[in-house]
């Protein structure tokens, strides 16, 4: 999917990012940590082709990934109505730490500090249309999916890391998948999508591979909303990294990513020699080789979903980003119907997109 057929409504981009994230995500999610065997006995010999419906749930059950994506939506709101209330703020400091600190009670019941726990001047301005319900509000977000460890162990330390102050030196994926909402919301200014992104990243995850690599993808998100081909917005980014420190590792594996989805090998092989899929880089490459790679949406996800290490990660970084260039309309509606938090997300993502309107 290299090609970014152009003019397209927003919107349909935003739904078609995360919708088609979270579809990935489910798929993802369902084979991960399965051997080949396993997968072939549970699936077929092409390994998982379509979203797994839980027969206890009758859902196609989301991972950590889609849930930590949420709550940044939940945090960026919560930041961007105090800018426009206050005139000061950014929005790790004034949302986004706050609403992981709310996902971190979601997981371990554990509350880091009484106030954020009550409602705040985002959730009756921006989520009017959905009732009162807070994020807090919403049961299956309770749900242990594998959360990160690493993201846990940083929040329940109470404290925001910063890049220039790190925490640790962590770069596991979860400090990736969750800031693509950061592109699509600032995605008129691809380089300041960059630089929040890896702020927010960066308040879990120290090490500087793994928040330039979320930066990356926000880059990445905000230059196909606008209309760049994929390879082009990979490239782009690439040169928006020449801006920071310590970008070897993230510039190596996408410019390696990008150079084997010229080749005409096995997929499989190809994205077994980008690494083993757990960090926050090499989820990234695989997820960009495989969307090049593809023709269409369904494949993506497909190959996403059927890689090596963290699959619901990188599957969710290969419907996020296909979704964004195909827009929603090209993700199967059987393939989303029995999404778990399907009615939320578009709730939210309308919100979201208006959100910058008020």
């Amino acid at each position: 999917m290299r090609k970014n057929p152009g003019e397209m409504d927003a919107k349909e981009r935003y739904i078609g990012c995360v919708i088609g994230g979270a579809v990935g995500d489910s798929m993802g999610f369902a084979v991960e940590g399965l051997s080949d065997f396993e997968i072939e006995n549970s699936f077929s010999e092409n390994g998982i082709t379509e979203p797994y419906v839980d027969e206890e749930t009758g859902k196609t059950l989301i991972s950590d990934d889609t849930q930590m994506t949420l709550f940044t939506m939940d945090g960026m709101m919560w930041a961007y109505i105090r800018f426009n209330s206050r005139g000061i703020g950014s929005y790790e400091a004034s949302g986004v730490w706050q609403s992981y600190a709310r996902w971190y009670y979601t997981q371990t019941n554990l509350v880091l500090d009484d106030y954020i726990m009550h409602k705040h001047e985002h959730e009756p301005v921006a989520l009017s249309s959905i009732g009162v319900k807070t994020i807090l509000e919403y049961e299956e977000l309770y749900s242990n999916r594998n959360p990160s460890e690493e993201s846990l162990v940083a929040l329940e330390s109470r404290q925001m890391g910063t890049m220039e102050f790190p925490l640790n030196s962590f770069k596991d994926a979860s400090c990736l998948t969750r800031v693509a909402p950061v592109g699509l919301f600032l995605h008129d200014k691809p380089e300041t999508a960059f630089a929040v992104a890896a702020r927010l990243a960066a308040i879990t995850h120290g090490n500087p591979t793994g928040y330039l690599a979320a930066g990356a993808y926000a880059f990445i998100v905000a230059e196909i909303l606008n209309g760049k081909d994929m390879d082009v917005a990979v490239r782009n980014a690439l040169l928006e990294l020449k801006q920071y420190s310590y970008i070897d590792e993230v510039n190596d594996v996408l410019d390696y990513a990008l150079h084997l989805s010229e080749c005409q090998d096995d997929w499989k092989q190809c994205v077994g020699m980008i690494g083993e899929g757990n960090s926050a880089e090499e989820v990234l490459a695989m997820a960009v080789y495989c969307v090049l790679k593809a023709e269409s949406y369904e494949e993506a996800v497909r190959m996403g979903a059927n890689c090596k290490g963290q699959s619901s990660s990188i599957a969710f970084v290969c419907g996020s980003l296909s979704g964004a260039l195909a827009g929603a309309g090209k993700i199967p509606e059987d393939w989303q119907q029995h999404l778990e938090l399907r009615q939320m997300m578009l709730n939210w993502i309308d919100k979201f997109y208006k959100l910058r309107e008020i």
